[in-house]
């Protein structure tokens, strides 16, 4: 009984630590490494696909780079060229036992988050930029943020969207599939739809390294250089729109 009751506990404290992590399963392109920020002494860690990040981590991708990322449950996150991301961490819930939370500070990514067998309004992450909040019970989206202007697109399921990342009523709006939101510096949401599929939304946001041909991708200024082209602010913020150099 007593080793049965061993076995028990390490298989529980393991799967507990194994669920606090999330492994790096792919570093696209030119440069096999990624650049980490340890949480732990702040030291530079360049790492490979198959290495571990843990709470505190900040991934610094380079340009013409996209790195993949998956947790324990299968859920999948992909960092687009020059992307600032940061494992924020990994909170207790008692409606879905942890959650995630990241910070975007730049750039933008995609997420396929599993929902699993959770209850209503249980969290599976939170995402915060500078300007915008996003709460997942279980979603595939695409984001992008920088300081002055957040996107979201929502492929399946809902999303919670807003600046207040606890969500406190009435300071965010439920997004579905099908639709895109924007939020400002000054905290007003605005919801259209979106009819581009999964390829194209991929291009717009900067992860496909193949998108040498597509004139149209929105991105930071730095992303669309590294990709050969020129850049153009839509409206005044850092994620304008990619061009060709004679436009």
């Amino acid at each position: 009984e007593l080793i049965f009751l061993f076995v028990m506990s390490f298989s529980v404290n393991a799967a507990e630590d194994l669920s606090n992590q999330i492994r790096i399963v792919e570093v696209a392109g030119a440069v096999k490494e990624v650049k980490v920020i340890r949480a732990v002494g702040k030291k530079e860690a360049p790492l490979r696909s198959g290495e571990i990040l843990f709470v505190g981590d900040e991934v610094q991708v380079a340009p013409r780079q996209v790195v993949v990322l998956q947790a324990y449950d299968g859920s999948q996150w992909k960092l687009a060229p020059e992307t600032q991301f940061r494992i924020e961490s990994r909170k207790p819930d008692p409606k879905t036992f942890a959650y995630w939370t990241f910070q975007l500070t730049k750039g933008s990514m995609w997420g396929a988050v599993k929902k699993d067998n959770i209850e209503k309004d249980g969290f599976r992450l939170k995402v915060r930029t500078k300007t915008a909040s996003m709460g997942i019970r279980g979603t595939e989206y695409f984001m992008m943020g920088d300081e002055k202007r957040s996107v979201l697109d929502v492929l399946e399921g809902s999303v919670w969207w807003g600046k207040d990342p606890a969500f406190a009523p009435g300071s965010y709006q439920e997004i579905s599939a099908g639709h895109r939101a924007e939020i400002g510096a000054d905290g007003r949401i605005s919801v259209t739809e979106n009819k581009k599929n999964k390829a194209q939304l991929v291009k717009d946001y900067g992860l496909d390294l193949g998108v040498e041909g597509n004139s149209a991708m929105r991105g930071s200024a730095q992303q669309c250089i590294s990709l050969g082209k020129g850049w153009k602010s839509i409206d005044g913020s850092n994620l304008g729109e990619c061009v060709e150099k004679s436009e």
